[in-house]
């Protein structure tokens, strides 16, 4: 019988604290899955899809790029998010580089994106064609 007690008193006290941890009081956790991510000249990766990333952020996120030619598009979020890279094709003269930073809190990530002239290839079908 007190044994029985003791444990429903343990269960009382300590089962709160184990069920979930509320994001007020939560640590910051910020994973990004990639870090490094390489285009073709049609801002596409050279299968023919968009570039994305998985963002996984507890108590939220916010992704800032420094290139004009580069977005995403779910720039902020909270949880464990996948981001589709957006970019302009490549009309410069050569490739080009362009960073998005991840933050949460005071974490942060950074993405490298390279823009190649590399052409689809595809053979001049359209994008993605298999």
């Amino acid at each position: 019988m007190h044994l029985s007690l003791l444990f429903l008193m343990g269960c009382v006290f300590l089962l709160p604290s184990c069920i979930e941890d509320k994001a007020e009081d939560a640590a910051h956790r910020l994973v990004v899955s990639k870090v490094d991510v390489e285009l073709i000249q049609t801002g596409m990766l050279n299968t023919g899809s968009k570039a994305s990333f998985d963002v996984l952020a507890n108590r939220g996120y916010v992704i800032t790029s420094d290139a004009e030619w580069l977005d995403v598009d779910k720039p902020t979020g909270k949880g464990r998010v996948s981001v589709t890279l957006e970019a302009k094709p490549n009309e410069t003269a050569g490739e080009r580089t362009g960073h998005l930073t991840v933050t949460s809190g005071k974490l942060s990530e950074r993405v490298t994106v390279t823009q190649t002239l590399d052409p689809d290839p595809d053979d001049g079908n359209p994008v993605g064609y298999t």
